[in-house]
């Protein structure tokens, strides 16, 4: 009897516990297939999910901004960033000419020449990828690879600002590498052989002499340059963001060149002793902003070999209000007193 009630006692302690495992098997189940409610313990990287379109068009524009206030390696990682999302965005060929822009601003001229070689722009653009090529050339001292795309490049628009300005360089950097001659004699000759396509050889004061023709004729068409002409249109987000003439002549270093060319062209005309429109050139770079002050005192010094201590005293003040810093670190002040009492005593 005792044996017994004791056997039914074991029953019921098993089949309690058979009961609770029956209620935890429910309960995990329960939990598969509804969820757990409660949030992951370690929260899962953002990084890992993928950009709405909203926020890679944020990213491009801190992209375009980043690049247009200068910082060049963050534009480089967020225009990165855009060209790794699965995004439409990173089809657009906007995206290759900015990444390309880039390159060539942070000093990459391999990736800039692959770049701008493929780039995919159209026909009405196709002369900013060749004044873009020109760039990279020159800073490479390749010259004969620079006419090449120069000469495209003319044929193209041969009033185009930049490409005059780009001739300009192209000129003095050949001036540079050529022969002096004695152009004295025969000039005649030499002035009526020149022309495009180039001559060569040419003497260093023929290059020099096309290099101030051409950087005189950027002068008179930069005001019709249209800095805000798209190099490639933006097919699924603003055009805000496309990238823009003004932007390859930042990434270029040409954003300046009306008065890098008024500063080039007032040393050409001192160095051939014109110093009147060596001064006129060098007044226009100030107005825009360009301290001269050893170039203006340069000029004072030629106007003084001239016996001009008129004209000498006021290229010397010029040289003093261009940059007082300068004139004070410098011999600058002391020649603006020599020169104005040289004047006063002649």
């Amino acid at each position: 009897m005792l044996a017994s009630r004791q056997h039914s006692w074991e029953l019921m302690w098993w089949g309690l516990v058979a009961l609770l495992a029956l209620l935890l098997v429910a309960l995990g189940s329960q939990r598969t297939l509804y969820g757990d409610p409660s949030p992951p313990s370690v929260p899962t990287p953002a990084t890992t999910m993928p950009a709405s379109a909203d926020e890679l068009t944020e990213t491009w524009c801190q992209a375009v901004e980043s690049f247009r206030a200068g910082d060049y390696n963050r534009a480089q990682r967020a225009f990165n960033e855009i060209g790794l999302a699965q995004n439409a965005l990173r089809n657009e060929p906007a995206l290759h000419v900015w990444r390309t822009l880039v390159a060539q601003a942070r000093g990459d001229t391999a990736a800039a020449i692959q770049g701008w070689r493929s780039a995919p722009l159209e026909i009405p653009a196709e002369i900013w990828r060749q004044t873009g090529l020109v760039a990279v050339w020159l800073d490479r001292g390749q010259l004969d690879e620079a006419a090449e795309s120069l000469d495209n490049a003319w044929e193209l628009n041969r009033d185009n600002a930049l490409v005059r300005y780009q001739f300009g360089l192209l000129h003095l950097e050949r001036s540079h590498r050529a022969a002096t001659w004695l152009d004295a004699a025969n000039i005649q000759f030499r002035m009526a052989s020149f022309g495009r396509p180039m001559v060569v050889p040419n003497s260093a004061a023929m290059y020099r002499l096309a290099a101030i023709v051409d950087l005189e004729r950027a002068i008179e068409e930069a005001p019709r340059l249209a800095l805000d002409e798209p190099l490639a249109l933006m097919q699924s987000a603003t055009p805000y963001l496309a990238p823009r003439v003004g932007d390859l002549l930042r990434a270029i270093g040409a954003a300046e060149f009306e008065a890098n060319s008024h500063v080039m062209l007032g040393q050409l005309f001192l160095d051939g002793n014109n110093l009147e429109l060596s001064e006129e050139h060098l007044d226009a770079a100030a107005a825009m902003g360009r301290k001269t002050p050893y170039g203006y005192q340069e000029i004072a010094r030629g106007y003084e070999g001239q016996l001009r201590f008129g004209k000498a005293a006021c290229a010397s003040a010029k040289a003093f209000r261009s940059d007082p810093r300068a004139a004070m670190a410098g011999d600058v002040g002391a020649n603006v007193l020599r020169t104005v009492g040289q004047w006063m005593a002649y």
